[in-house]
């Protein structure tokens, strides 16, 4: 099963035909490069595709333009 971080190829895992979906997320978040990935935050989004694709979108702040900034700003980088 390969595992991306925004449609990019991180990792591959081989796991078994009857792993559910729950415990595929849980050793992929585990290995080294999603979890640097990460950096202990969890992740926004996660679409799964048995057997054959894992990609996890992870928490990322905005780019802070003339809109956003100061405190606003960081309660938005939060709540993404």
């Amino acid at each position: 099963m390969v595992v991306q971080d925004n449609g990019k190829v991180r990792d591959r895992l081989q796991v078994p035909a009857d792993n559910s979906e729950d415990a595929n997320v849980a050793l992929a978040l585990s290995r080294e490069p999603m979890a640097k990935i990460l950096a202990g935050k969890s992740p926004r989004k996660v679409i799964y595709v048995p057997q054959k694709l894992l990609n996890i979108v992870p928490l990322r702040c905005l780019p802070l333009g003339n809109r956003f900034r100061g405190y606003r700003a960081r309660l938005r980088c939060q709540q993404i």
